[in-house]
């Protein structure tokens, strides 16, 4: 068993990588934030085929980037939903790859699931990952990128300059 699970480990995780990535980014009208955040989404797109050009509304830089690569790339809303999916697979995957403890990584990914998908906090969200992705590499003691990570974090969602501290731990 332990021979066939190596053998297809590449396999078996890109399986699962897509289809989480898909229930996640594909979630449809659930959460609060749905509608604000389609709406936001379809000024962007409107805006920018009438002027050819974008303008910032204001939300959280990183967010207003992606959604204006995927307004520029002519893709609908859901693939902006499966970009930020994409990036929270991965910053979960990031993250739990150095976490010895079996039982924190189930309760990080459970409160992380519901967190993205009951209520559908998108900017929230991605600004989590980027903080994950800041752990990971503060754990390896790769310091400039974890502040590059630090900064994108702040930059999706201001309130995650509160976890700023965790430059002092270590």
């Amino acid at each position: 068993k332990q021979e066939l699970a190596q053998k297809y480990k590449f396999q078996i995780s890109s399986l699962i990588f897509f289809i989480l990535t898909l229930v996640i980014g594909l979630k449809g009208t659930i959460g609060s934030d749905y509608g604000s955040y389609y709406l936001d989404f379809i000024y962007v797109k409107e805006y920018y085929e009438d002027n050819f050009q974008f303008k910032t509304q204001s939300l959280d830089f990183v967010y207003e980037f992606l959604a204006n690569l995927v307004v520029s790339t002519e893709l609908t809303f859901n693939y902006l939903s499966l970009l930020i999916g994409a990036i929270f697979i991965v910053s979960i995957i990031f993250f739990a790859c150095k976490e010895k403890d079996y039982l924190f990584k189930i309760l990080i990914f459970l409160s992380y699931h519901y967190y993205i998908l009951g209520m559908g906090y998108i900017r929230q969200g991605l600004s989590i990952a980027f903080i994950l992705f800041f752990i990971h590499f503060w754990r390896d003691q790769k310091i400039i990128l974890s502040l590059v990570f630090f900064i994108l974090a702040v930059l999706s969602h201001k309130f995650s300059i509160c976890y700023g501290f965790l430059i002092f731990i270590r």
